[in-house]
């Protein structure tokens, strides 16, 4: 199947004592029935979820939800007491590996976390990536940091640095479910889903109320060949979001493909409402319709 790409609009959020920046920006991609083919730059192939399986034209959208966040206040000593050098190349100072942060070394990193969210949301992913590198010779073990280069990496289509960035903020911070979330998303891409799922699900053991990783789980149990296993997560994920239109679809989809015309036609018709103009929801929805019309009458 070919994917197409549909962009999800970013948001900002200041959950932290600095006003640091929260940066939420996603990438939907929706299953579309043709036949396989390699994904574009800006796509992500699979077959039936954020995805690998031979799944009728009736899988799920897939979303991935991709999170630029601020770090919070004080230090991680690393590991390794020698130099530390970063997926970026960048040296990290070895005597700012285990040293202590003072007030005024913590207020720096927070102003420097705020301009790097500040370049992100403006899409200024290689002059983030510098800001970020700095305040790993800084602080070498900065999770936020790690996590934020991975995002731009990921953006820069440079995949095996962002992943780098991900699993070493997962190591300095193993319950961190965003960076669970977005390495969960470039293993899809790579075919790797048992070890996607798994991080999907840590993500969701450790933040339950992430409406994207329980649509991003499902997607993936749809990849897997695993329909009707999908149909709990994509309830949450709307449970948890009622106007997750990605969601809703999916939900769609995966009721149809277990013969519930009717529970799929009353969520195609939710994301029109969301979105008038929202195309899949338009062709699921007439389809939808067209067979429920065909289908035998059920017995009085």
């Amino acid at each position: 199947m070919h994917v197409c790409p549909k962009t999800v609009a970013a948001t900002v959020a200041s959950p932290h004592p600095f006003s640091m920046l929260k940066v939420l920006l996603g990438v939907a991609v929706v299953l579309c029935a043709c036949s396989p083919s390699q994904p574009k730059p800006s796509e992500s192939n699979l077959s039936p979820q954020n995805q690998k399986a031979s799944i009728p034209p009736t899988a799920a959208a897939s979303v991935s939800t991709d999170v630029a966040v601020a770090p919070p206040a004080g230090a991680v000593a690393v590991s390794k007491p020698s130099e530390v050098t970063t997926g970026a190349g960048a040296s990290v100072n070895p005597a700012a590996v285990a040293a202590p942060l003072g007030d005024e070394a913590i207020e720096e990193l927070a102003r420097m976390h705020q301009r790097g969210g500040e370049l992100i949301s403006s899409r200024r992913f290689e002059e983030a990536l510098a800001i970020f590198e700095a305040i790993l010779r800084k602080k070498a073990d900065d999770e936020e940091a790690h996590f934020n280069m991975g995002f731009c990496y990921a953006r820069l289509a440079q995949m095996d640095q962002a992943m780098f960035h991900y699993k070493e903020a997962i190591r300095v911070l193993p319950e961190y479910a965003e960076a669970h979330n977005n390495l969960g998303n470039l293993l899809v891409r790579q075919g790797k889903l048992d070890e996607a799922l798994a991080h999907f699900k840590t993500a969701i053991q450790n933040a339950p109320e992430n409406a994207s990783a329980h649509n991003n789980l499902g997607t993936t149990l749809v990849r897997a060949g695993k329909m009707a296993d999908s149909i709990p997560s994509f309830e949450e994920a709307v449970r948890l979001n009622t106007n997750y239109i990605e969601a809703v679809f999916n939900l769609g989809k995966a009721y149809q493909s277990q013969g519930r015309v009717d529970d799929a036609i009353a969520q195609f018709r939710k994301t029109l409402v969301m979105d008038p103009a929202f195309e899949h929801g338009k062709t699921a929805l007439a389809r939808a319709l067209e067979r429920s019309k065909k289908a035998p009458a059920a017995p009085q």
